[in-house]
């Protein structure tokens, strides 16, 4: 998850959304909501995708849920 924003916000590198995007759908895999924010604004954003507001939406939607989950400490 680290990786990815590093290589989303170009911390220290070059901005790579190519490369956040793959590390945030892995990380999604995992139920880490942080990654379902951050593949929402890509989506949102067109960053090295085509611009899908519906995708976007629905990450958005998957983040919200997740952080609830964690903030409650409901472990689905």
């Amino acid at each position: 998850m680290n990786l990815a924003k590093i290589y989303y916000k170009g911390v220290d590198t070059k901005v790579d959304y190519s490369k956040a995007l793959s590390l945030f759908e892995s990380a999604k895999d995992y139920n880490i909501g942080e990654s379902a924010k951050y593949l929402s604004q890509i989506y949102y954003n067109g960053q090295s995708v085509i611009s899908d507001c519906n995708k976007a939406a629905d990450y958005y939607e998957k983040s919200i849920g997740r952080y609830n989950e964690k903030i409650l400490g409901i472990n689905i």
